[in-house]
């Protein structure tokens, strides 16, 4: 990361579109390292953004910086500083959030700025935890952009917007998302949200923290949830499979849990083991 002068806040995997007209075949690789009769194909790549707004892209397979942009963030009194990248789904756009009052969406080939658009409109600045984009089982439908967003009074709020991935553009305001399965007496505990993360592998499937060290698997397609209770203070979720999800702790502590997804509906888990 030898391009960064400033802290990395970020780190996100993508892939990144590679046109190689022009070149000798000799030169046109493949992710796996095979000559390509593909003129044009994706190779993995790791997406960067640190504290002073440079974001770049590099490719995975030789560590070379594919493109950088030195301000890809927002400018202006609450501007902040950018720690989560969305990526979405069709790998063409990515969206800069974290302690800043506006989202940023970049086109992933350019990193030029496409849209920048208002966290909020109140007085009181907010800004966003956690943020990812929900999977639609139609890649032509518009998708849900979910932000787990708090204020300077310590509101917590679980909030989306549509976005547009043809263009690249939020084309609807923030809105409440839970879905209303979620029992009356459990919807306060969203209040106290901190971990935001959406699978990339299972449409509508994210998985929400809240500081009562509860993990909530919510399907938002369906409407199907399960909660499950840790022992520990969490500091962190992924989904590192479609069928696994990873809870880790500042203190090394990390559980993992199969996910199993029933066709006719209903999301269960099984704890697979912690370790140290």
């Amino acid at each position: 990361m030898t391009a960064h002068k400033s802290p990395i806040k970020a780190l996100a995997m993508s892939k990144y579109r590679i046109d190689c007209t022009g070149e000798d075949d000799d030169n046109v690789k493949s992710e796996d390292g095979n000559v390509s009769t593909n003129r044009n194909y994706l190779v993995e790549s790791l997406v960067s953004v640190d504290e002073a707004g440079e974001l770049a892209v590099w490719n995975c397979y030789d560590g070379r910086c594919l493109l950088h942009n030195l301000r890809a963030t927002a400018t202006g009194k609450n501007a902040g500083y950018p720690n989560s990248i969305s990526i979405s789904p069709n790998y063409e756009f990515c969206v800069l959030s974290g302690y800043s009052d506006k989202l940023v969406v970049l086109r992933l080939s350019t990193l030029e700025i496409v849209q920048i658009v208002e966290v909020s409109g109140s007085k009181i600045p907010r800004w966003t935890r956690a943020s990812g984009f929900l999977l639609q089982d139609d890649p032509n439908l518009l998708l849900d952009y979910l932000t787990l967003n708090f204020n300077t009074k310590g509101s917590e709020s679980l909030n989306a917007r549509q976005f547009d991935p043809k263009i690249g553009n939020f084309v609807s305001p923030a809105c409440p998302i839970l879905p209303p399965t979620i029992p009356a007496d459990k919807i306060d505990e969203f209040s106290t949200s901190h971990l935001l993360t959406c699978s990339r592998a299972n449409p509508g499937l994210a998985a929400i923290v809240t500081k009562l060290k509860h993990v909530w698997l919510i399907d938002f397609l369906s409407g199907d949830f399960v909660q499950f209770s840790l022992d520990f203070d969490i500091d962190g979720v992924e989904f590192v499979r479609a069928d696994l999800l990873l809870v880790w702790s500042n203190s090394g502590k990390l559980s993992f849990y199969n996910i199993f997804i029933h066709k006719n509906g209903g999301t269960d888990f099984e704890n697979q083991g912690d370790a140290m």
